[in-house]
């Protein structure tokens, strides 16, 4: 089908249904008609090894294979090319071609290879008066301040990239820029070259990254990181269709930045450092320059020798993590006369491709690397003149059994020097983040301005290379016209039907989409991965219109969240530990120091090097042996909350081979002969067996201290603020039980008090002393007391009294004071008893109606330390002396938003239809609520296992305030926030009550004339998902947009399913369906079993395919289940996270990206039903 399009005067063909219809027909008419399967290998010649990485591809045509790490090939021809001929290629070989008929079907086809040897011209040095390679370039080093600009520097570029896909172009974008770079100051710079979360930015996290399929980066190995100062501005870009075969969506990353990084002279890593000069090898050489003069040229390749392919994988199933500081081989010009260096080129030569790349189960292969950087002397100084750098992957479809080739090529021109710039600020810099493509930057086709520019610019105009490749159907400026409007083709996925019912209690459950749910191999399992790529399609065609949107938005949020602060030191066992984002870094970096005078900072972890090229990457956590000697710390490259815990010793900085997976809560014993940690239970992950492991000893020598066998229950381990004792706690949802013992070589856990239900306590020791804090017979908690010598529950004498509906939230305990974190309809208060006197007094701490108040950790005898944070009032550290009342204050944030004043809240208390009050905080921009009417509104919501949903300091809120949004939190029940009984009355056989609380809160808005009932928003994940989703259901006009987070909405079935994780865990707070009241009681609320033939908001939708808590085909089975059953066509979108887990994606960007992705949908129905009153006004 072809669809004609009259865009901007002219007729234009669109062909973005080749990334879709047209895909799937390509794909089909392969898989339909007779096809020749060749399969064999490649071998060297001389040396009869196998070759890895050998392109194998149809001559003229864009098809084929690449050989993969074990010399392997397999590759699919049809009939029609049964006469054409096969091109086999790799660097360092030469070139052969064979034809399709002289190989067989059925066996190993054998591919002989010769390698090819260049006859270069060499002339050994014999002007110069050093012969030495390794002195030249550390001459060259020395000058870099003679040679190159010391200070902030400016200069126009042309940039641009593509992709291409067994050896044709499908992509491309490029872009007019302005740079603005710091000075060459010879410093070591530290890229992500191997070892050496933010989480939610705001509100809750969205999904944004639409791979489609798992592990799709085409990720720089060698990192890209740049100077904090650097900065480019992107004037104009434009970007084409994207025209792949194969299905492939990845993106370059980082952008012109992330090319200019690749200047080993201005960031001073890799062979241009030192500390590596000792993995090379050395030659000096002669020869002649583009001008006729000589230069010097330093060429250098790796000392070590390749290993084999068996041998990388040995070492990746030991945890060693392949480095990538001494692979590099290439050559550095250096003029003779000033010892500039003129040029460099480097890369990755054939034996060590293997080493670019992990070599593990993942959808794509980094194998080639090849950079050139280009100098010219503008004045008495040298500044880059281009910079190209190629990459190249090797894409493996799981599900279609296929290999495929690909490169990226990223090219830099200079176009103007030593010009004069002000200051490129922030937001108007484009980000060099991994999760950054200039593909996805352009919003709109500027043709006058292009054609002007390449006018101006020659080197802009497009190669005929690219315009032989893209240009089959429309030309390129054509396509940058398409990529800019909704393609009306791409309609919304119809899920097939294929029904299974259950029988249960005498009712008949039937499930049209259960065939969704994949709980072992989602991602090879074509049914599914077909479905959930069609829906992020369709996604992502419907957002095009809100580009422009969400690029403002984005870079909102970038200024907003900015924060390259370390973080406030903690200190233990002599050092202090801080963590500090650094630059464009998705995440923290992490450092200590010694606390003795003239000590330097150790790097601990750079976290951004350490995800490398991981689609997810959490830190775990991490923990110093009592003396100093080594490292323990865990991490999650998955998105499963499933960690790999890894220790090293400082001093050789080695990994042992204590290692350990598929494990949580390390805990070092205090001699250090080892460490407990905590197995989780295979399937469900939940951890339930207490384990010791001695340093040095094989893991089936490991002791087994406890096991939990009740499934609702799991257990943690957590030492004394004395370090004097272990804590056992194993836990329900609503009970405990705690064991304990003296911190020894052999400890002997004693139980304190069984788990009773509904009943909770904790311990700490102080001096010779437990405290206890628990809600036996006090519901919102009390303090309790009793000897270390006798902790048995009939000795524990009260300290506090309980008082309902006043909760006791936290307390610290000194030899004079005893302090209390308490909070009573809503606000939070300090109370301090001496204990001398035993009275009591409040600290004063009011900043509002809506606050939150969190205690710090005990530093003095005599003073506390808590925090204060209120949406309009940044987080501040407090420092109050306990004898002479006086404190001192901190900000520890400094507010980035210049209309931060104007931020008011406001605390509401609406009646429900059962006479409770519900708390409702309100956060807007203005000066007095009176003005607060008739306004749009997005509310959020949970409700569920008594989180309490406290609002502090968040500058993220910004882009909806100052848009005219207010923000409100409706504190449902379920949530804890008005103490134990506003839980209980939310849970299980109540939690009904949560709906009816946020229908009533929403109606109190409207009623009261706050809100504009036709521009009320909702946003909730996870457990407030299934709230939301039950009241679409309930009342389908309380909404105009609703944003479901990997939202729990199949109660039903996931309850019925224990061997998923957390389901028998949450009995206490859903119930059993195979209890038959609680079973009819779900029924009515279930999201999933309660869709009918009715209107639907606009409804958008997260999740991610890897999950642990909440499975992604939850929200697909609903989404589903809505579009076959509603009558009306509001959006309906589901977008799913490839990786990621239960918080989305990880790293800075991805989170921001994905909270604008929310606002700029937001905005856009907002004034979508504007348009809709304004228009349905004038009609009247």
């Amino acid at each position: 089908m072809v669809n004609i399009q009259l865009v901007q005067g002219c007729s234009v063909v669109s062909i973005r249904l080749l990334s879709f219809t047209l895909l799937f027909f390509l794909q089909s008419l392969l898989y339909s008609q007779d096809l020749i399967r060749l399969k064999g290998v490649v071998v060297e010649k001389a040396s009869n090894d196998l070759i890895p990485f050998v392109t194998v591809r149809l001559k003229g045509v864009a098809l084929g294979t690449i050989t993969e790490e074990d010399g392997h090939f397999a590759v699919k021809i049809p009939t029609a090319y049964a006469k054409d001929t096969l091109v086999f290629s790799s660097v360092g070989f030469i070139t052969k071609e064979m034809p399709v008929a002289f190989l067989e079907e059925g066996i190993e086809n054998r591919i002989i290879l010769d390698q090819y040897v260049a006859q270069l011209e060499e002339v050994i040095v014999q002007r110069g008066r050093e012969r030495d390679p390794l002195k030249v370039l550390k001459k060259a080093l020395r000058r870099l301040d003679n040679n190159y600009p010391q200070n902030t520097f400016y200069f126009d570029a042309y940039y641009r990239e593509r992709i291409e896909e067994n050896g044709a172009t499908i992509k491309f974008a490029d872009a007019s820029t302005t740079f603005q770079q710091s000075g060459y100051d010879g410093k070591r710079f530290r890229q992500g070259m191997g070892f050496s979360g933010i989480g939610s930015v705001g509100l809750f996290s969205s999904s944004f990254i639409l791979s489609t399929n798992a592990g799709e980066r085409l990720h720089d190995h060698f990192g890209h990181n740049t100077s904090w100062q650097d900065r480019v501005k992107v004037h104009d870009s434009r970007s084409s269709l994207n025209l792949t075969k194969e299905g492939l969506q990845a993106n370059i990353e980082g952008g012109p930045l992330a090319l200019l990084s690749k200047d080993l002279v201005r960031y001073i890593s890799y062979i241009t450092d030192k500390k590596q000069f000792k993995n090379y090898e050395f030659e000096l050489l002669e020869l002649p320059d583009k001008n006729g003069d000589w230069d010097l040229v330093v060429r250098f390749s790796p000392v070590k020798k390749p290993s084999s392919l068996e041998r990388i994988m040995a070492d990746q199933a030991k945890n060693k993590r392949i480095s990538r500081t001494d692979i590099l081989s290439g050559s550095i010009y250096i003029d003779q006369e000033s010892y500039t260096i003129k040029k460099m080129s480097y890369g990755v030569e054939q034996d060590y491709r293997r080493h670019i790349c992990n070599l593990q189960e993942m959808n794509i292969k980094h194998y080639g690397y090849n950079v050139d950087v280009d100098y010219m002397k503008v004045g008495k100084r040298w500044q880059v003149e281009k910079i190209k750098k190629v990459d190249q992957f090797i894409v493996k479809d799981t599900v279609k059994q296929t290999t495929t080739p690909y490169s990226t090529v990223s090219e830099l021109f200079v176009t103007d020097y030593g010009i004069k710039k002000g200051t490129i600020n922030r937001v108007e810099s484009f980000s060099n983040s991994d999760f950054n493509a200039l593909y996805e930057h352009s919003v709109e086709f500027n043709e006058d301005f292009w054609k002007e520019y390449e006018r101006n610019n020659p080197i802009a105009q497009i190669e005929q290379s690219v315009r032989k490749d893209m240009e089959g159907e429309n030309k390129l400026e054509q396509q940058f016209i398409l990529k800019h409007v909704r393609d009306p083709a791409i309609a919304a996925p119809i899920a097939m039907v294929r029904s299974e019912t259950i029988e249960l209690h005498g009712e008949t459950l039937k499930d049209d989409y259960a065939w969704l749910k994949d709980t072992k191999g989602p991602k090879s399992n074509k049914e599914v991965m077909d479905y959930l790529t069609a829906e992020n399609a369709f996604a992502q065609n419907y957002f095009i219109d809100l580009k422009k949107m969400d690029r403002t938005i984005t870079k909102e949020l970038v200024v907003l969240t900015e924060d390259n602060e370390p973080s406030e030191p903690i200190e233990k066992n002599g050092y202090l530990y801080w963590s500090q984002y650094e630059g464009d870094n998705q995440y923290s970096t992490i450092y200590r120091k010694s606390t003795q005078e003239g000590a330097k900072e150790e790097l601990l972890f750079d976290q951004t090097a350490m995800a490398d090229s991981s689609e997810y990457f959490k830190l775990g956590f991490y923990s110093v042996s009592p003396d100093n000697r080594y490292l323990a710390y865990s991490v999650d490259t998955v998105g499963r909350n499933v960690f790999t815990t890894m220790i090293k010793e400082f001093e050789t900085d080695e990994f042992l081979k204590d290692s350990i997976s598929r494990v949580t809560n390390f805990l070092w014993s205090k001699g250090v002969e080892g460490y407990f940690y905590i197995r989780l239970e295979k399937n469900t992950n939940r951890p339930y067996q207490l384990m010791f492991h001695e340093l040095g000893e094989p893991f089936s020598n490991d002791v087994t201290y406890f096991t939990e066998k009740d499934p609702a229950f799991r257990i943690s381990l957590s030492r004394s603020s004395t370090g004097d004792y272990l804590i056992l706690n194993t836990s329900s949802n609503n009970s405990n039980a705690l064991y304990i013992t003296r911190d020894i070589r052999v400890p002997d856990f004693q139980l304190v008090k069984k788990a009773v239900p509904n009943q909770t306590y904790n311990f700490n020791n102080q001096g010779d002393s437990f405290y206890i804090m628990t809600n036996i017979e006090a519901p919102d908690k009390r303090l309790m007391r009793t000897d270390t010598a006798s902790f048995q529950f009939d000795n524990w004498e009260e300290l506090l009294a309980g008082r309902n509906g006043v909760q006791l939230m936290d307390y610290e305990v000194y030899n004079d004071y005893l302090i209390f974190h308490k909070k009573e309809k809503m606000m939070e208060r300090i109370e301090v008893l001496d204990r001398s006197s035993q009275k009591t007094y409040t600290i004063k701490e009011n900043p509002g109606e809506v606050f939150t108040i969190g205690l710090g950790k005990k530093k003095d005898p005599d003073s506390l330390i808590y925090y204060v944070s209120a949406p309009d009032l940044p987080t501040t550290r407090v420092s109050y002396h306990l004898r002479t009342n006086k404190s001192q204050r901190k900000r520890l944030v400094d507010p980035k938003f210049a209309l931060n004043y104007l931020i008011k809240t406001k605390l509401l208390w609406a009646e429900g239809r059962d006479g409770t009050n519900i708390p409702i905080s309100m956060v807007f921009f203005g000066t007095k609520d009176k003005y607060i009417q008739n306004r749009s509104f997005l509310i959020q919501t949970y409700g569920a296992y008594g989180i309490q949903g406290d609002l502090s300091y968040n500058e993220s809120m910004a882009p909806l305030l100052v848009r005219g949004v207010v923000y409100a939190y409706i504190h449902v029940r379920g949530g804890s926030e008005l103490g134990s009984d506003w839980y209980e009355s939310g849970r299980k056989m109540n939690k009904q009550n949560s709906m009816n609380d946020f229908i009533d809160g929403v109606d109190f808005l409207v009623r009261e004339g706050y809100a504009n009932r036709d521009l009320v928003y909702a946003n909730s994940g996870s457990a407030g998902g299934l709230l939301l989703a039950s009241v679409v259901n309930q009342r389908p006009d309380l909404l105009q947009g609703v944003f479901l987070d990997v939202p729990f909405v199949d109660p039903i079935n996931t309850m019925l399913d224990q061997k998923l994780p957390l389901t028998s865990e949450e009995f206490s707070e859903w119930g059993n369906p195979k209890n038959k009241n609680e079973f009819k009681y779900m029924l009515e609320y279930s999201p999933y079993e309660n869709v009918k033939p009715q209107s639907y908001p606009n409804m958008s939708f997260v999740t991610s395919l890897n999950d642990p808590k909440v499975g992604y085909w939850e929200a697909a089975k609903l989404v589903a289940k809505i579009r076959a059953n509603r009558v009306n066509d509001n959006a309906l979108l589901l977008r799913t996270s490839m990786s990621g887990g239960h918080s989305g994606p990880s790293g800075k960007m991805a989170a921001i990206r994905s909270l604008s992705y929310m606002y700029s949908l937001l905005f856009y129905w907002q004034d979508q039903k504007r348009i809709e009153l304004m228009n349905l006004s004038l009609e009247k």
